[in-house]
């Protein structure tokens, strides 16, 4: 069975029905020049088309040429409108935020059908992103644009960055504390909801664990060799008080020529809905800064805290679950190591600075429950920062 074929300029795609799951979703997979680049699930609901898309093959063409497909499928079904679920891929919502639909941050995006030619996001001006961020942004958030470093550090930093263009931003919390800065790439489309996504994060973790934190920054920028090649997502140093994220995580372009699968595997924890990947990427990297910082100013509850996370994996402390990777280590630090390795990640279980961001993220990033082990982390976070919550849930 063939569903309705729509083209975006010379891409043709065809939605071909495959089965029906157990939740009564039709699932469809999306071909172009036969090319299968994208899996769909479609319901009725309400009188609109719910849709799941699953799309990381696709490149940007592709993503408004199945979205104008699907708004076709829509209208043969006589329906009235499109409801995107959340979860769908970053540039997907951005084509759908193109299209006239509408929503929260991370949440459902909706459009009412009404003509099915997609529009192209035109470029943003600085004072068109203000106002997108901000009607993104919790309420009593402020964005404004900072003031752009002289000349010469200007031209220093764009040659250490390998980003040309950028704008630089402060976001008020509502709060006395100073704004958090950062710096956008802006030479080409912005993915507003991508920043949005890492100022969100960034104004929550802030805020509770204040003032620890509130003098870093986030650039998006390609000062390492692995935020160049797409292997690393994020980077902190305990000199500076900077966080380092990829460009694609605020580019439209950037992530489209560096496709989510080839995108920072480093760290590799994948956040689930309605948390995103920019989320859980944000969060490990602050908690880099927030573990400097506690080692800086309170470095024996820095030692003890590792000590609860060993004892937690049957060691005396973190260091020795790491040092379980080696074939002479002692058979029950092996043992922890192969449960950090397999309850938490892969990169975890490469140092213990990164063990611990790994399970932060895993805290925070969760919509219910964490893992035992992140909840169990939780709880030792809250011994060492009192009164410390993980995100609403």
């Amino acid at each position: 069975m063939s569903n309705p074929e729509h083209g975006d300029g010379e891409i043709r795609v065809e939605l071909r029905r495959q089965s029906v799951d157990t939740h009564g979703r039709r699932i469809l997979h999306a071909w172009a020049a036969e090319r299968n680049f994208a899996q769909v699930a479609v319901v009725p609901d309400e009188g609109r088309l719910r849709v799941w898309v699953a799309d990381g093959a696709a490149t940007l063409p592709e993503r408004r040429a199945l979205l104008g497909s699907l708004m076709a499928l829509a209208t043969s079904e006589q329906l009235t409108g499109i409801v995107l679920s959340a979860g769908s891929s970053m540039l997907f919502r951005y084509v759908a935020r193109a299209a006239g639909f509408a929503g929260p941050l991370r949440g459902d995006l909706h459009r009412d059908l009404g003509d099915p030619v997609l529009l192209v996001a035109p470029d943003v001006s600085s004072d068109q992103l203000l106002q997108e961020l901000s009607a993104l942004l919790p309420k009593g958030a402020t964005v404004g644009l900072d003031r752009p470093p002289g000349l010469w550090r200007s031209w220093m930093r764009t040659a250490s960055s390998g980003v040309m263009g950028t704008v630089h931003l402060t976001v008020h919390d509502g709060s006395d504390a100073e704004p958090l800065r950062l710096a956008v790439p802006f030479g080409e489309a912005v993915l507003v909801e991508g920043v949005a996504i890492s100022i969100d994060t960034a104004l929550a973790i802030r805020g509770r664990f204040r003032p620890l934190v509130d003098d870093v920054r986030i650039f998006y920028d390609q000062s390492l060799q692995g935020l160049r090649t797409g292997s690393v997502a994020g980077a902190a140093y305990s000199a500076v008080r900077d966080i380092h994220l990829s460009p694609a995580y605020a580019s439209v372009v950037a992530m489209d020529t560096q496709p989510g699968r080839h995108l920072g595997w480093q760290p590799p924890h994948v956040a689930l809905a309605p948390f995103t990947r920019i989320d859980s990427v944000v969060a490990h990297e602050y908690w880099h800064q927030i573990e400097f910082g506690l080692e800086s100013s309170r470095y024996g509850d820095s030692v003890e805290f590792r000590r609860a996370l060993g004892g937690y994996f049957g060691v005396e402390t973190l260091e020795h679950v790491i040092k379980g990777s080696s074939k002479g280590a002692p058979a029950h630090w092996q043992e922890a190591y192969r449960r950090l390795h397999d309850e938490v990640s892969a990169y975890a279980a490469t140092a213990p600075k990164e063990a611990t961001a790994e399970l932060f993220s895993q805290w925070w990033c969760t919509a219910s429950d964490p893992p035992p082990s992140a909840r169990f982390f939780g709880e030792v976070l809250r011994r060492v920062f009192p009164g410390v919550e993980g995100p609403p849930r």
